[in-house]
């Protein structure tokens, strides 16, 4: 009986756990674990939260994409193509039989299939 007791206490105190929220410090916001990031704490003055990626307020959001993995990225120098984060002097390789893709530049590279290679 004592172990029955004892491994449904364990159970509870686990499922407890799992629910607790982050803790952030005075002055500092709770950003919710998302689809896009882990959470964490934030300035709401400089960042804000986007499905539990934090970005500076002067960033662009990125979302998860079918060619990368997202993120935050400034719109002034970078582009965003499903997912992927280019410089916009770079050109986009979309994923392919040949290679993941990538950003790459076309005055020296080639992309065949997903595959960035040197010309």
């Amino acid at each position: 009986m004592n172990q029955f007791l004892l491994s449904h206490v364990l159970v509870g105190f686990l499922l407890f756990q799992g629910t607790q929220s982050i803790n952030c410090r005075k002055g500092l916001t709770i950003c919710e674990k998302g689809s896009e990031g882990p959470g964490g704490c934030y300035s709401q003055s400089s960042n804000r939260c986007y499905k539990g990626l934090i970005c500076s307020k002067s960033q662009t959001i990125c979302e998860k994409g079918s060619e990368g993995p997202g993120g935050c990225y400034s719109q002034s120098s970078n582009r965003c193509y499903k997912g992927l984060i280019c410089s916009k002097s770079q050109t986009i390789c979309e994923k392919g039989s040949e290679g993941p893709g990538g950003c790459y530049n076309r005055w020296y590279s080639l992309c065949q299939n997903g595959l960035v290679r040197p010309k």
